[in-house]
């Protein structure tokens, strides 16, 4: 073997089979790799690709670069780089992100949405705790239906907490409250958001609940009375299903309840299979911004394949109270749980 040939394959073996070493009588671990990640568990998905270097407690993830893709409000797609950090508990991640794909708008203009965002981040006993800052341009309707890309600062506090986790029951939480600040227009804003799905599971199929709530509503930091900026927010934010019917009603509040059952069909003819049928129900009340309630529901069909217990592939099909065709396809189930 020659010394080129000699020189790669340690850097191969370095960078693509974490070594591990012996320090002082303690068993450190030391590592460094090219890592993949993949957030899967539910909306927005995640895909980078990155550098991993990991000294004991002290890991990094930086550089990393990929996608981010939301299809709770509009269908987005987002490129993202950034850096990762941890410590123990503890974790902060800097990121850049920039829309790339969204069909409510054109791509690359004047309207693109992109910006900087910092995530502090701890995990606690019973789930873990992110502060999100973000600045960048943000698209918000105005009441003459025009749209404006503007200035907009972003904080936002999301908790996630384990209710109850054994082998037959799991609920956790997720909360989230969001401040939006935009002293160019002189206004500002706060949504609420909360999650709490439940399971039941046994051997023939799961049973499944989730109770949803959102709410927006505005703040008069500016003394400014005028309030041309559309906060609301449509059905699909806490249902997650798309209407191939154009969906116009906004909601300032809504709090939905839900149910799926999926059943292993192979399993009731004596064969292990995690392929699965399903029927799911969706009922929610809002107000609009006029403060009118509407009554709102979905109900449909589904399938997929529950894999290592965390579903993450499904698709659904079904109608909504708008006599609308919905469907959701995911690479996780509406109903599932935050790891």
């Amino acid at each position: 073997m020659n010394f080129k040939k000699f020189i790669l394959s340690v850097i191969f073996a370095v960078n693509f089979f974490p070594p591990v070493y012996a320090k002082e009588g303690t068993d450190a671990i030391i590592s460094h790799r090219i890592k993949q990640k993949f957030q899967y568990y539910g909306f927005p998905l995640v895909y980078t690709l990155g550098y991993e270097y990991r000294n004991n407690n002290f890991v990094s993830y930086a550089p990393f670069a990929g996608m981010i893709f939301d299809a709770r409000q509009d269908s987005d797609l987002q490129a993202v780089t950034g850096m990762q950090f941890r410590y123990n508990r503890f974790y902060v991640k800097p990121q850049f992100f920039y829309e790339i794909w969204n069909p409510a708008v054109k791509s690359f203009s004047l309207e693109t949405e992109y910006g900087v965002q910092m995530t502090f981040g701890a995990a606690l006993d019973n789930g873990g705790i992110d502060f999100i800052s973000q600045y960048g341009k943000n698209r918000w309707a105005c009441s003459d239906e025009t749209v404006q890309n503007i200035g907009t600062f972003k904080e936002i506090l999301q908790y996630d907490c384990f209710i109850v986790d054994n082998l037959i029951f799991k609920a956790t939480g997720t909360a989230q409250f969001a401040l939006n600040l935009i002293p160019e227009k002189s206004f500002s804003s706060y949504n609420m958001l909360l999650n709490i799905p439940f399971t039941y599971n046994w051997y023939y199929g799961e049973t499944c609940f989730l109770y949803s709530l959102f709410y927006t509503d505005y703040i008069n930091l500016y003394n400014n009375e005028d309030k041309d900026y559309d906060i609301y927010k449509k059905y699909s934010t806490i249902n997650g299903r798309s209407p191939l019917k154009a969906d116009t009603d906004i909601f300032s509040f809504l709090t939905a309840v839900e149910l799926e059952q999926r059943f292993y069909i192979f399993r009731f003819f004596g064969t292990v299979n995690n392929f699965y049928v399903s029927a799911f129900a969706n009922l929610a009340a809002g107000f609009n911004k006029e403060n009118s309630i509407k009554i709102l529901y979905q109900y449909g069909i589904g399938t997929g394949y529950n894999l290592y217990g965390c579903v993450p592939f499904t698709f659904q099909i079904g109608v909504d109270n708008n006599d609308s065709l919905i469907f959701y396809f995911g690479v996780v189930s509406k109903i599932s749980h935050r790891p």
